[in-house]
């Protein structure tokens, strides 16, 4: 770490030199200018004060000093900066090491500075933003402020409205923001502690802003005119003098300061050429201050306000009531009091009415005419704190009723501080002498106040010379005014030696520790020493803690209500912690949490009583925040919520270190309640510093973390583009609107209870799970598919609970799964949810609402509960390709997932923008296109819910094309949709009739009930012969595709499907004639031919399209063949085994169960297609 002595060398650098050795500077005047090296602007507008050190930019509005120049410049860090200034100077660079404590004190009080330099550059943006009519404007127009003293001194404005509160909370700089007097709190809520005010940056001699002052408009009510900071770590008032850091290079060279009370004081002054102006900030001169200015200045000037006092101020308001009344021709300002009142008495008695006058008079009589005005008590006690340390004092005592800023707007303030400056001693003794009127009881006390004043001197010599010539004002001898100095020395060697006893005594009465607060203690009943807290015991107060805590957030709820707040012990080990309420509520429990984090403890002597007075602090102090429990979209506020930020109004804002966003929410009227308090600040907790390093095993946000915010690489015409080309319009279409339309699923349920799945089917490898994930990864970041065939149902809660209007890929789905499972599913179609779990600490049922679309996968068709699945589902098969993909399919594929690997969520936000445009049309839209559909599909037949399911995935795709670029156009998709309506319709049909007829037939088959070649054929036949109509020739029809065909003799399978089901209890038998009707709507039916032979018959048989069924999974009558062997086996009952070719010896009843377990064995889809 670099020495403070030498930041402080190098601080004192030529400024000339350093700018120098980066611009063509050119001498004007006193001063050197150039062009900006910080903008193209081709003026000098860029000026270097040598005397001050300081420089200006007035075309980029910045300034400081050699080392503020050099970071500008050259974009470094502070201490980089630092050595190329000493570089650049020859100044030699020294270093210190820290011990590891020294270092936590440094890194805390640089984060400090940190926030005050970052929190003042704000406060002159906000200035800077101000239109010139706005009230700051004005009165920094009204006092003749220019641009270069707003950048010398840094003026700024602060709005208020939690602009520092909020910045400093999403950086987890809230505890920082408190302990340097920037946040306050209270009854539970936290706010900026200046608001709506002209600010004025304090800073120390090194010119770092550790304070600040802010100004009021004049117009408020109860507000105090100027706020400033409260002490903290970096800023203490009674040691820092406002203007120094700006006036010390010229103090120093000249060796004189002028005195001034206020900011604008000293930068009017500094503005009419006084550049040795400085302030005390508007509070009383303190022996530190003093000291301060006598590190550079061998005079003092004191100009001070000279305010009108009290009962002044009180007649001249009366007395311009009656100026303006009866319009007197009257100079009050020229007068003063005596003649004022003598002259209105005298001339106008008989114009102004006798109640009037009676108020006047009555003014008058009570001017107290030795009064001073606080100007001017605050100097007489300035003189004694400067001459005590070691400083020359000078008066410049201003016109009654005016301050150094009033002064200096309409005379020559540097001329009249030079004209009218004198002795300070002697003014001081001539004004007491003057109030005391030669009163002989009066007199004495001037004597002492005198006597007092002359031993602050030091210098013996100074102080005989000032006796000698203070006597004869005075009228008394010298020796005995040195009389009654030497009594005030005997006294102050008294005190001296009883101090210790008398400190003691104090300490002993209040009890008080060493740095205590003592307001913090009559407020709180225990006070806070650096950090650690200090309790009152029955001998006095002893240290309660090593730690000190700073509330932040109080997340409310039912569940999960936690206290999220800092801690600090006196190592500066500082931690974040979110402690459950409960556990906050007693000291055992609360002591085990803090202690299980770290080494923060209470010490011996502390009780739960002790505990209670800080608890009981805390709770008024945390800000109330919601948890988001659901992700997506919020219905309430409609915000879409990721794990790690908030997209709200256009704008995604990211969490802050403690796991909170706040937002700009109106506030609700309607719903309104005295006994509920909105709060807009938001808990999402996956990715606070308290849970993002959680163990993978240890870990309640492992799902949450898969949606981010992620920016995309591509935007959402280009996602879209690429879908069509690895998975082709049909496809890619329809998941494309799917996740249009999951984004509004939650406005579908709510008007129509209704929203589709998206089903797949098809067997291991045909690139269903790989088409999912494409879905599913526009929202969520390498989240893998939820395996139903092994979940729990607390993880499938989970899972699905958790996320809203974000679509969730569920594979390996079965008829076979649980029901409550089942029953989830089912759930998400309507959003009325369904009974999934229990609370924990009660026997009440919890109803959770599935509010995620689903993707799901399966090898088959579902039928399970009157097919309540598929009937709800927008079906879609996918088929394993036979041939070897493309070097450019295989291109466009990983093209694909190389942007899902990089995240695409932003595409949510892209979309949303515009969410009010989409929510305003849906309705309409939705009607329009169901008209449409119904229209077009007259006559035909179709399942009602699979039409309004499609019509649901087009509506919003309709909509975003009127205000995005799409890769396909609407009405493609319609016509697409319109002939899967018929195709899928037909599948449900299928599943609810010809289904159980498929699958007894492939009972049949695999029992050996029915034989290949004797009750049906596979065959690919070039032509058939099809019979149509009585009287009308057959017509035959050509296999162009060279399709496989089944050729079934139906009326002998459906004897033995009917001889099958009436065993089967509940089961009914469908007729051979409606199975025949079933089959005219089918499209895999071909026809009927009259005469076709199996094995030695010829008869009439029903023709399919084989490789059609097979493709939609309704039918699948291909099996191994089965032949015996020379050395057939036999069980142990006589029966022979079969074997089957290039297989295991498997039993003949087991067939079935065999091939179920092959399906269920194959290997996970590998492949896009």
């Amino acid at each position: 770490m670099i020495k403070e002595t030498t930041i402080d060398h190098v601080r004192e650098a030529d400024i000339v030199k350093v700018i120098g050795s980066y611009c063509d500077l050119k001498k004007a005047g006193s001063n050197y200018n150039c062009r900006s090296p910080f903008t193209e602007d081709k003026t000098a507008s860029f000026m270097v004060n040598p005397v001050k050190n300081t420089w200006f930019c007035y075309s980029s509005n910045q300034g400081g000093d050699a080392i503020e120049f050099v970071k500008i410049r050259e974009n470094c860090t502070f201490i980089e900066a630092v050595e190329k200034v000493a570089g650049i100077c020859g100044i030699l660079v020294e270093h210190e090491a820290l011990t590891e404590q020294q270092q936590l004190k440094h890194n805390a009080r640089e984060k400090q500075l940190g926030v005050m330099r970052a929190t003042a550059k704000e406060y002159k943006e906000q200035l800077q933003k101000l239109p010139a009519t706005h009230w700051a404007k004005v009165m920094i127009g009204v006092r003749n402020i220019n641009q270069e003293s707003i950048l010398s001194f840094g003026i700024g404005y602060t709005p208020g409205e939690r602009l520092v509160t909020k910045s400093l909370t999403e950086k987890a700089l809230y505890d920082v923001g408190v302990q340097a007097g920037l946040i306050s709190a209270k009854d539970g809520r936290n706010f900026d502690f200046f608001n709506d005010r002209l600010m004025f940056p304090i800073q120390n001699v090194k010119g770092e802003v550790i304070g600040f002052g802010g100004r009021q408009s004049g117009n408020v009510d109860n507000s105090p005119k100027y706020l400033n900071s409260k002490e903290s770590d970096i800023y203490s008032k009674t040691a820092t003098l406002y203007g120094l850091y700006q006036a010390k290079n010229v103090i120093h060279k000249t060796k004189q300061a002028v005195l001034m009370e206020g900011y604008t004081d000293v930068i009017a002054a500094h503005q009419n050429g006084v550049d040795t102006a400085i302030a005390t900030c508007g509070t009383a001169l303190t022996d530190k201050q003093a000291e301060l200015i006598a590190r550079y200045a061998r005079t003092v000037i004191i100009c001070r306000d000279n305010d009108v006092p009290g009962t002044y101020k009180d007649f001249i308001t009366e007395g311009k009531n009656v100026i303006k009344k009866y319009n007197l021709k009257f100079d009050l300002q020229s007068k003063n009091v005596t003649e004022f009142f003598n002259d209105i008495k005298e001339k106008y008695n008989e114009v102004i009415d006798t109640a009037d006058f009676e108020v006047l008079e009555k003014a008058y009589k009570n001017i107290n005419h030795t009064e001073l005005g606080a100007g001017t008590r605050a100097a007489v006690k300035d003189i004694n704190i400067l001459l005590g340390a070691g400083l020359r004092v000078l008066i410049c005592h201003l016109p009654e009723g005016e301050d150094p800023d009033s002064f200096s707007q309409k005379n020559n303030l540097k001329k009249y501080i030079e004209d009218k400056s004198t002795d300070a001693v002697t003014w001081k003794t001539t004004l007491l002498k003057n109030r005391a009127a030669d009163d002989a009881y009066k007199m004495p006390e001037v004597f002492k106040e005198v006597a007092d004043m002359l031993f602050a001197i030091k210098d013996d010599y100074i102080r005989k010379d000032f006796a000698k010539n203070l006597s004869k004002v005075l009228k008394i001898s010298e020796k005995e005014l040195r009389g009654y100095v030497d009594d005030i020395q005997q006294r102050v060697e008294d005190e001296a030696k009883s101090k210790l006893k008398v400190e003691d005594a104090e300490l002993k009465k209040l009890n008080l520790p060493k740095g205590a607060d003592y307001q913090e203690f009559l407020q709180h009943r225990y006070c806070t020493v650096g950090n650690s807290y200090w309790f009152r015991g029955k001998e006095g107060f002893f240290k309660g803690t090593n730690f000190r805590v700073t509330p932040i957030f109080h997340i409310g709820g039912k569940k999960n209500n936690q206290r999220i707040c800092e801690i600090v012990n006196e190592d500066g080990i500082k931690r974040i912690l979110a402690i459950n309420s409960d556990d906050f509520v007693a000291k055992t429990t609360f002591e085990k949490i803090i202690f299980r984090d770290d080494n923060y403890v209470f010490e011996e002597n502390t009780t739960a009583s002790h505990y209670y007075l800080f608890r009981n602090r805390m709770s008024k102090e945390f800000v109330k925040a919601n948890e988001v429990f659901t992700l997506g979209t919020n219905d309430r506020h409609n915000f879409f919520a990721f794990a790690d930020s908030i997209f709200y109004k256009g704008i995604v804002k990211k969490i802050n270190p403690y796991g909170v966003i706040e937002l700009d929410i109106p506030v609700e009227t309607e719903n309104s309640s005295e006994f509920h308090t909105q709060s807009n600040h938001y808990y999402l907790p996956a990715f606070s510093e308290i849970n993002k390093y959680n163990d993978d095993d240890d870990d309640d946000y492992e799902n949450d973390r898969c949606l981010v915010y992620n920016q995309s690489p591509v935007t959402f015409y280009q996602w879209a583009d690429q879908m069509v080309k690895v998975y082709g319009f049909e496809k890619a279409s329809t998941g494309i609107c799917f996740n249009l339309a999951s984004l509004y699923r939650n406005v579908f349920s709510k008007r129509y209870e209704a929203f589709p799945f998206v089903f797949m089917t098809g067997e291991k490898g045909s690139g269903k799970t790989k088409y999912g994930m494409s879905l599913t990864n526009m929202f969520t970041h390498k989240q893998v598919p939820f395996d139903l065939n092994t979940a729990t149902i607390s993880a499938f809660n989970r899972r699905l609970a958790r996320f809203n209007n974000i679509p969730n890929f569920l594979e390996e789905f079965n008829d076979n799964i649980d029901d409550k499972i089942f029953q989830g599913i089912k759930g998400a179609y309507d959003g009325r949810g369904r009974e999934l779990s229990k609370y924990n600490d009660d026997k009440r049922t919890a109803t959770v609402k599935v509010k995620t679309p689903l993707v799901i996968a399966s090898q088959y068709l579902s039928s399970r509960d009157d097919n309540s699945i598929t009937s709800r589902s927008i079906l879609m098969h996918f088929i394993k390709p036979q041939e070897a993909f493309t070097n450019e399919q295989m291109k466009d594929f990983n093209l694909l997932k190389s942007w899902e690997e990089k995240g695409l969520s932003s595409l949510i936000t892209d979309l949303l923008v515009h969410q009010e445009f989409v929510l305003k049309n849906i309705h309409d839209t939705y009607s329009e296109l169901i008209k449409m559909i119904k229209t077009d599909l007259k006559g035909r037949e179709y399942q009602e819910r699979m039409m309004q399911s499609y019509m649901i995935l087009l509506t919003p795709f309709k909509i975003y094309e009127e205000v995005m670029n799409m890769p396909f156009k609407w009405e493609d998709v319609y016509t697409h949709f319109k002939n899967m309506i018929l195709e899928s319709s037909d599948l449900i049909v299928e599943s609810e009739g010809l289904a159980e007829f498929w699958r007894v037939m492939e009972y049949l088959l695999d029992r050996y009930f029915i034989k290949e070649g004797e009750h049906f054929k596979i065959d690919a036949k070039l032509s058939v012969r099809f019979q149509t109509r009585k009287g009308e020739p057959d017509m035959i029809w050509t296999n162009k595709d060279n399709k496989r065909l089944l050729f079934l003799r139906l009326n002998a399978v459906h004897q033995l499907y009917h001889k099958e089901i009436s065993m089967r209890e509940g089961a009914e038998v469908i007729t051979e004639g409606t199975i025949r009707n079933y089959f005219k709507s089918k499209k895999y039916f071909l026809g009927v031919v009259g005469s076709e032979r199996f094995g030695k018959i010829s008869t009439s048989a029903v023709v399919f399209d084989y490789d059609a069924m097979m493709q939609g999974n309704i039918l699948n009558l291909d099996r191994n063949e089965v032949v015996d062997t020379p050395d057939t086996n036999f069980d142990a009952n006589g029966e022979p085994i079969y074997s089957v070719k290039n297989g295991p010896v498997i039993p003949q009843e087991m067939k079935p169960i065999q091939r179920q377990m092959e399906l269920n064995g194959e290997p996970s889809d590998d492949t896009p297609f």
